[in-house]
């Protein structure tokens, strides 16, 4: 989407240095990027394992918690299909749930409402190399049959590895594979953590990894609720045969296209908080309530996400 993917870069270089204007201009600025948040408007699943339970703990029984408030919590009644939680130490030592390719989270009856409009969808994963028999899945939903489905996965199984791929299937049938998000950013790095992103506007689907934007596809335009609809977190809702071998940190759904400063005030706040290197930059508002340490470090990552 242009306004999404073009402009997201064309703008970074003109971005860099309101920060620097408006300390010049004498603007009270924050000490730290503490105050980063995600956009909340129309949220429809949080997952957040550094808030597992939704009330700020870090101790996890057998639900993760939402904490959008809309009440999607994902569950394992089964212990032995319970992903592994750890409280710290992970991508910039924050929280993770760690799946070992045979663990999932489910939230039966989940529906996001997105059936014909505009959607957006953030995941922080990381993969650890297990092979698959299929290309593994981050997260899924839709019914039993696939009819239809959204896929957040590998492009492909143990055999080549590749990159990160958003797969969709209309109520029709027939999978709507977009390809590679990121072709030619290269192959998904065994023990990387990434942010992977995921925006459709007017059928127009495109996705980003750490805020670069990858191939752009048409995926189906109808994704009418589903008869059993299911969302589930390390696997696809109808198979236990390619579920995420990694860990996953935090997912966020939105029923919306989400805006192009939006876009990167959430992408920011992600990829912030676990470390990873980005393109994604706050809207000068959010830039002028930053530190000047804060400031450094947006500058710092972003160069050498460029390569500078």
């Amino acid at each position: 989407m242009q306004s999404a993917a073009t402009n997201l870069m064309a703008r970074l270089s003109v971005r860099r240095f309101l920060p620097v204007l408006a300390v010049g201009a004498g603007m009270a600025l924050a000490p730290s990027l503490a105050q980063a948040a995600p956009v909340t408007t129309d949220l429809q699943l949080w997952l957040d394992a550094s808030d597992v339970d939704g009330l700020g703990g870090q101790s996890f029984t057998d639900t993760w918690a939402d904490k959008s408030g809309q009440g999607n919590d994902v569950t394992q009644a089964n212990a032995s299909l319970r992903p592994t939680y750890s409280s710290s130490g992970g991508a910039n030592n924050q929280a993770y749930f760690q799946f070992d390719g045979t663990q999932y989270l489910d939230d039966i009856g989940f529906d996001p409402g997105i059936s014909t409009g505009g959607f957006t969808f953030f995941a922080v994963a990381q993969w650890d190399g297990a092979n698959n028999q299929f290309p593994p899945r981050v997260f899924s939903w839709g019914d039993s049959d696939e009819n239809p489905s959204m896929q957040l996965r590998l492009a492909s199984g143990s055999d080549n590895p590749t990159d990160f791929q958003w797969a969709m299937s209309g109520t029709g049938g027939g999978d709507g594979g977009l390809g590679p998000i990121t072709p030619g950013f290269g192959t998904v790095d065994v023990g990387t953590t990434y942010l992977a992103t995921v925006l459709r506007d007017s059928g127009s689907v495109t996705g980003f990894l750490d805020g670069v934007a990858g191939l752009a596809g048409s995926g189906p335009t109808d994704l009418s609720t589903a008869t059993n609809p299911l969302l589930r977190v390390g696997g696809r809702m109808d198979t236990d045969v390619v579920n995420w071998s990694g860990t996953i940190s935090e997912i966020l759904i939105y029923n919306r296209t989400l805006s192009e400063s939006e876009l990167n005030q959430t992408g920011f706040y992600l990829a912030d908080k676990y470390g990873i290197q980005t393109t994604y930059v706050p809207e000068p508002a959010s830039l002028a309530l930053m530190g000047l340490g804060g400031l450094a470090l947006l500058l710092r990552r972003r160069g050498e996400h460029a390569g500078m």
